[in-house]
């Protein structure tokens, strides 16, 4: 992850924290915490992305927003969950 603060340091320092991903990267990243043991939380969006509008990003950001706001408050073990039913 290079230099970069990395999640784990994040949650270390008990700031909440939230992974955004789109949905083709789900179950690789399921592996991924499952080998490492993390359970943090995770949103995500419809896949894919790099054709959208600037507008279609913007209202892509408008809809998942108060589901990653949730899942910055929400309390450890209240992990995946998707936006837009994606």
């Amino acid at each position: 992850m290079g230099r970069g603060i990395r999640r784990g340091d994040l949650d270390q320092r008990g700031l909440p924290g939230v992974s955004v991903l789109t949905t083709e990267f789900r179950d690789a990243f399921a592996k991924q915490c499952a080998a490492i043991g993390f359970e943090g939380a995770s949103r995500y969006v419809p896949h894919p992305m790099q054709n959208c509008t600037t507008a279609e990003l913007h209202r892509l950001a408008e809809d998942s927003f108060e589901s990653i706001l949730a899942s910055l408050t929400a309390s450890a073990g209240q992990a995946c969950a998707s936006v837009s039913g994606a």
